[in-house]
């Protein structure tokens, strides 16, 4: 993938995308009709830390085309392991479906990590860019 002529490392498999932006963002983003269940949940978690040094990151991450995430999969996003990879999160919204999988991820599974939800990218990574130090 080029962005602002730079290549950068695109990690993606039948669920999702995922790669480092040239600001240091973490940027996910899931496919069309994409089920989160645990399986994928881990290796999106294990593919942050590769792509970020195995440490704590921004992630922007659009939910925008997911059709459905197990209770597991939620589970484990908020997990100690996931908390290790992730400092905040921004989940993008655009459809009733993310924002039902939004709420309930952050209302019910309450992550460690700040975590909040966008209809814009500009405005989610303005909010991650407060997240920094």
């Amino acid at each position: 993938m080029t962005i602002n002529g730079s290549r950068l490392k695109v990690v993606e498999n039948k669920t999702w995308k995922v790669w480092l932006r040239e600001d240091g963002i973490l940027h996910a983003v899931m496919q069309p009709l994409a089920i989160m269940d645990l399986d994928v949940s881990q290796e999106l978690v294990e593919t942050y830390g590769k792509l970020s040094g195995h440490k704590g990151n921004l992630v922007l991450a659009d939910l925008s085309n997911i059709k459905s995430t197990t209770k597991a999969a939620r589970e484990y996003a908020a997990s100690p392991a996931s908390v290790a990879m992730i400092k905040a999160i921004a989940l993008i919204i655009r459809s009733p479906t993310s924002q039902v999988i939004g709420n309930i991820f952050l209302r019910i599974n309450q992550p460690a990590y700040p975590s909040r939800m966008f209809t814009s990218e500009t405005e989610a990574i303005a909010w991650l860019n407060t997240h920094r130090a």
